[in-house]
């Protein structure tokens, strides 16, 4: 569930690297869009490290912070899972004119 996620990342928080951390802030605002349920949860975390030591995950609290204070369609909007692109054709080249 979506609880045991959080949960299981969360208890991991304090022990991993700062690059590893970010990446986790940045899971964690993915999941206030996808999970509005756990959307207290992950504020509380955002808030707690507002004051970080780490610049990068000062800013980053903060920002999705910001975010996550947003109404749900302009946040959905935001946090929206990129569409893929689309194949690019081949492009074929002629041998015959050279």
């Amino acid at each position: 569930s979506p609880k045991i996620q959080f949960d299981a990342i969360h208890s991991k928080l304090g022990n991993c690297s700062l690059q590893t951390k970010a990446l986790v802030m940045s899971t964690f605002v993915k999941f206030t869009n996808l999970y509005p349920d756990l959307m207290d949860s992950v504020r509380q975390v955002f808030t707690v490290h507002t004051s970080f030591m780490d610049a990068e995950i000062q800013q980053r609290a903060c920002e999705y912070l910001a975010l996550s204070k947003l109404s749900g369609d302009l946040l959905g909007n935001v946090l929206d899972v990129m569409p893929t692109f689309p194949e690019r054709a081949e492009q074929k080249h002629d041998d015959e004119d050279t």
